[in-house]
């Protein structure tokens, strides 16, 4: 009995580019959300802007994969809030088995801090752009 190889159907170069950008992206959106906290923590508290840098640079879909993806691979950890959990686990990570590369190497007190920050800052945003008559982009659904 032989085992014969999988061979991988064929793909577009073009969805194979597109594909590769989202990934490069994604890990620079890691890189900056790590820069910006490490610029933002002094120690002891996150400043106030943080998540609205992050959101501004990288874009709320973004921020939102890389937070979820670094609470998700951290589900055993006790130190986030149920709240940033709960709202964590609802969030789709895609399952091409890259996220774990996506996850902040940052203490998960820190990574709580800056999701309840970002969580806070999504509303304002949502209730700005109500409050201008205009909303621009689609903010997620959350709650906290």
């Amino acid at each position: 009995m032989s085992i014969e190889p999988y061979v991988y159907p064929p793909r577009e170069p073009e969805e194979v580019e597109r594909q590769l950008d989202e990934h490069y992206a994604n890990l620079a959106c890691r890189d900056g959300m790590e820069e910006i906290i490490r610029h933002g923590f002094d120690g002891a508290c996150l400043d106030s802007g943080c998540a609205r840098k992050a959101i501004e640079e990288f874009g709320l879909r973004r921020v939102e994969l890389v937070l979820a993806a670094t609470i998700q691979s951290r589900s055993r950890d006790r130190r986030f809030s149920q709240q940033v959990r709960e709202w964590a686990g609802a969030r789709a990570i895609s399952s091409d088995g890259q996220s774990w590369e996506y996850t902040l190497n940052a203490h998960s007190v820190v990574v709580d801090g800056f999701a309840r920050q970002y969580l806070r800052t999504v509303e304002e945003m949502a209730s700005e752009a109500m409050a201008e008559g205009k909303q621009e982009q689609s903010f997620p659904e959350m709650t906290l």
